[in-house]
């Protein structure tokens, strides 16, 4: 070290801002005592950064199903297991898949290589939601995704365990009951599945080669059929009509619409959601 150099540490001073102890009244968040606002003091407090002195109040989250809440809590094998594997799980029991255009794994080593750091997830362009038609194409052997959903839970859960087969067969089984009966998209995927195979067999029976209905649901949960596409090419429908709307309490969102179809067009398998 040079006989000139002189540390500039010795100019640095600790800040000591104290304990975060001090919580605001109305939304109980913990503040530093220096935090206040200009106009208070510190005998008689007001912050507002979080809640604006209790103008801004946001609901509580909801309460688990007993089920989930029960595993989450469980401190045995099977709750290890279940929360080893809680990715793995989600993945079952999602009802769209990723679609994305994955870097090469010479891309990938690459930019690794350069910047080093930790292996990264590299995708180009924008990722998707990818989402098929309600029945497969072949046979039900290829159920994936949200097609298991229309099916009875207890065959939708062997179904899902022969995909995975290191999972617990009854937690699959325990847990593809409870989503049937407190998942809004499970319930409108089924009614959907319902209303175009019932569309499907009355065209059928009529002759009309030409419909191919597909159903929107719209970011407010409500479901409307649409007619008049061709079945061959699946083209922009020539009319549309409210056919069902399912009452319920999930008005407040904004996001884009769902299109389901009961099967694949020719030359169309997917559907791509954007995120």
């Amino acid at each position: 070290m040079p006989a000139a150099y002189s540390s500039q540490l010795s100019r640095l001073r600790l800040l000591e801002l104290g304990r975060m102890d001090k919580g605001c009244s109305n939304c109980h968040a913990l503040y530093w005592i220096d935090e206040i606002q200009q106009n208070s003091s510190q005998s008689s407090p007001v912050w507002e950064s979080y809640c604006k002195q209790d103008l801004v109040q946001l609901p509580l989250l909801a309460q688990l199903p007993g089920y989930l809440k029960d595993l989450l809590a469980r401190t045995d094998a099977i709750g290890h297991q279940f929360k080893d594997n809680l990715r793995q799980y989600n993945a079952t029991f999602a009802f769209t898949s990723l679609d994305c255009n994955i870097a090469s794994s010479e891309e990938r080593t690459s930019n690794e290589n350069s910047r080093g750091g930790l292996h990264a997830f590299q995708i180009h362009g924008e990722p998707y939601h990818l989402q098929g038609p309600l029945l497969p194409s072949d046979d039900n052997s290829n159920l994936s995704y949200a097609q298991l959903y229309i099916y009875d839970p207890s065959y939708a859960a062997e179904r899902r365990s022969e995909r995975n087969s290191n999972l617990d067969p009854e937690i699959i089984r325990e847990l593809s009951f409870m989503l049937s009966q407190c998942n809004p998209f499970a319930q409108i995927y089924r009614h959907a599945y319902e209303i175009l195979n019932e569309r499907e067999s009355s065209d059928d029976s009529a002759n009309n080669n030409n419909a191919s209905p597909d159903i929107v649901i719209s970011p407010n949960m409500r479901m409307r059929l649409i007619e008049g596409g061709d079945r061959r090419t699946q083209n922009l429908p020539t009319m549309e009509e409210a056919a069902a709307i399912i009452p319920t309490e999930y008005g407040d969102r904004s996001f884009h619409d769902i299109v389901l179809t009961l099967r694949s067009a020719v030359n169309s398998t997917s559907i791509s959601l954007r995120d």
